[in-house]
């Protein structure tokens, strides 16, 4: 056990950031990109990884393909893809890749935007509509494409319920 969590780790923190680091960097129209499943990904099926606060890579990343009007993401947190989603989302694409989700509430104003986040604020998928109007994130995304299909099983997903959940949760305390 000690030498899974100490190889994911090494994983996570060494080799995938340096992988990514290799590959580029994204565009605002970027869609899901290809991969391959990271370690931070090894949460049970069955289960969901704790909600936590989102990083603040993540939230600048998300915030640089804003609309024509500026916005802030107030409250924001993030939670693991787990196997079980990132299974049904390589099912329609197999190299795709969304390690994390990102949801806060948008302005204070009531509506949370929840956006798909690959690793180390790698590529980026506005999931709901919220995100979806003030964002450009995945926006070149034809009906019908594998990345709407995506959107809409993660959209769709416990992980997004139990984020939007926990956003709300966290605004109370």
């Amino acid at each position: 056990m000690k030498r899974k969590v100490i190889l994911a780790l090494v994983v996570v923190f060494v080799v995938i950031p340096i992988g990514f680091g290799l590959i580029g960097s994204v565009t605002p129209d970027s869609t899901f990109s290809a991969g391959s499943e990271s370690a931070v990904n090894e949460v049970e099926s069955t289960e969901l990884a704790p909600c936590v606060l989102a990083k603040d890579q993540d939230l600048e990343s998300i915030k640089s393909g804003n609309t024509n009007e500026t916005f802030e993401i107030n409250n924001a947190r993030s939670i693991l893809v787990g196997k079980q989603l990132l299974s049904d989302i390589q099912e329609i694409a197999p190299n795709a890749v969304a390690d994390n989700l990102v949801a806060g509430f948008i302005d204070n104003s009531g509506e949370i935007g929840v956006w798909a986040v690959g690793v180390s604020g790698g590529s980026i998928n506005a999931i709901n509509g919220v995100a979806q109007r003030i964002s450009v994130w995945g926006s070149a995304a034809q009906p019908g494409s594998s990345a709407v299909q995506i959107r809409s099983i993660t959209e769709n997903s416990d992980e997004t319920d139990s984020l939007i959940s926990c956003v709300k949760a966290q605004a109370k305390n």
